[in-house]
């Protein structure tokens, strides 16, 4: 076994032959990074290749069956193209996030924190009604937004219904 390949496993946490085999080192968006030279590999696709014997043909994914990015398992990778990967997403539930009826916020309201229930609210359920009257008296976004310690935007969503929809 040639040293750059003792270097390599000896990175991977190579566990039950049905478990995840982890890469152990440095990461970027939860795929292992391997270098070699100059040039930077995703360790899964270094470790299809290494078990394999092949190169990954052109156009191809290495994906994961176990969709845990940073493993190394042979047994859990596969070759397949950008619209395999993505149908494996979705089949999986991994997809675009739902959206409108079916977004969580309409399908479980009570699991939103609204108002000054959300950790980052400045203003209280008591501020609306002020802020809403003083811009119907003519005052501006930045006046109103000064007087309440908040940027003008922050005024105008208020006004305008984009936000603090739930007081009246």
């Amino acid at each position: 076994m040639s040293d750059w390949l003792e270097h390599f496993l000896s990175r991977i946490d190579i566990g039950h032959p049905d478990a995840c085999w982890e890469w152990q080192k440095m990461r970027r968006a939860g795929y292992g990074r391997v270098r070699s030279g100059t040039r930077m590999w995703e360790a899964h696709r270094v470790a299809w290749e290494v078990h394999f014997g092949d190169e990954i043909p052109a156009k191809l994914h290495v994906c994961h069956s176990c969709d845990n990015p940073a493993c190394c398992n042979p047994s859990h990778l596969w070759l397949g193209t950008s619209a395999d990967n993505m149908g494996d997403r979705e089949r999986k539930g991994r997809g675009r996030q739902p959206s409108g009826d079916n977004h969580r916020s309409r399908k479980h309201p009570e699991t939103v924190l609204r108002g000054s229930q959300h950790g980052m609210a400045r203003l209280s359920e008591k501020d609306i009604p002020g802020i809403r009257l003083m811009r119907a008296r003519g005052n501006t976004w930045q006046s109103i937004g000064d007087a309440y310690g908040v940027g003008m935007n922050t005024v105008r969503n208020v006004c305008i219904g984009r936000t603090w929809k739930h007081v009246p």
